[in-house]
């Protein structure tokens, strides 16, 4: 059985993507964590973004500098009962 699509979580989806695009154009460093919350016609939705450094190394163990795996949650209640939603993408920003 499909679970049920609701109109905050259909946002929260639709926010992943919009937050993606903003996120990926920006320059230097991402930040570790970064907490924000966003307000919609229902309810309030808390987005988390952390970034830490991917660590990933080419086939002779060299690490790839400047690869960032970030992850955003975007938060909520519905019903009372938590919900959330998570995306996660590697971001290159040389330094």
């Amino acid at each position: 059985m499909r679970a049920q699509s609701t109109p905050k979580k259909a946002w929260c989806d639709r926010f992943c993507r919009i937050a993606w695009q903003k996120f990926r154009p920006q320059k230097g460093v991402p930040d570790d964590s970064k907490e924000f919350k966003v307000d919609t016609n229902y309810g309030g939705i808390k987005v988390v973004q952390k970034a830490t450094a991917a660590e990933l190394t080419e086939p002779d163990n060299s690490l790839l500098d400047g690869i960032y795996l970030v992850t955003l949650t975007a938060q909520w209640q519905q019903g009372g009962v938590p919900q959330s939603k998570q995306v996660q993408f590697y971001v290159y920003r040389p330094g």
